[in-house]
């Protein structure tokens, strides 16, 4: 039932990413930084709700369905740092509008996610963030809170810098990258203690609607 209930959700979130990637592509300049960027978020988001419908096939035993959990997990949680980094430096340069002051934060960004990788790989051996037992049933590891919290605090720092920026933004950019914040830092909390519905990826794509909406 939450393999159904999580492929019916992330194929409706599917679909409204596919209809938001291709008005985007229509409407928006490809050549701006910012809609690069966008673009890039979309393509994420698409991919992890992919991969995230594959890390859900609990307790089936069958061969092709272990390496369906297996894969699956690996790429969310390799993968969901650099969803919230891109965020970043989309919110950074709609704050802003330097593409060059946007850019210096990649090394430190791509730092991060070096990091989390080699945890992510890791884990393969060690369990740190999660396991999947002989059962093809996943659990959370011992670092489970670690790996949740390099996505969590990048998007409070992100959420911080919107703050502190708040009188230098157009009040509707302002509220469009507020209101794109709060969405998954909600979902990540209620993932913690509510384990197997995706709220995560499902927060975002409502927050790139709201991004569509008002900003694109």
């Amino acid at each position: 039932m939450t393999l159904l209930n999580n492929t019916f959700l992330n194929i409706y979130s599917l679909i409204i990413l596919i209809v938001i990637y291709y008005m985007s592509k229509k409407w928006n300049d490809k050549v701006l930084f910012s809609n690069k960027l966008f673009t890039l978020l979309m393509q994420i988001t698409m991919i992890l709700l992919f991969f995230e419908t594959l890390s859900r096939f609990d307790g089936n035993v069958n061969f092709h369905y272990i390496i369906f959990n297996q894969v699956g997990n690996f790429v969310i949680f390799l993968m969901s740092p650099i969803l919230v980094s891109i965020w970043i430096l989309y919110a950074h340069y709609n704050i802003y509008r330097d593409e060059k002051k946007t850019k210096k934060f990649i090394p430190l960004l791509v730092l991060v996610n070096m990091l989390n990788v080699v945890m992510v790989v890791l884990t393969q051996f060690f369990g740190w963030f999660y396991y999947i037992d002989q059962n093809n049933i996943y659990h959370r590891g011992p670092l489970f809170l670690l790996s949740v919290s390099i996505t969590f605090i990048l998007l409070m720092l992100t959420f911080i810098l919107i703050i502190r920026n708040r009188k230098i933004i157009e009040k509707r950019i302002f509220y469009s990258l507020f209101s794109f914040s709060i969405p998954p830092l909600i979902g990540i909390i209620v993932q913690i203690y509510i384990y197997g519905l995706n709220f995560i990826l499902s927060s975002v794509v409502i927050s790139l609607l709201i991004a569509f909406i008002n900003i694109q």
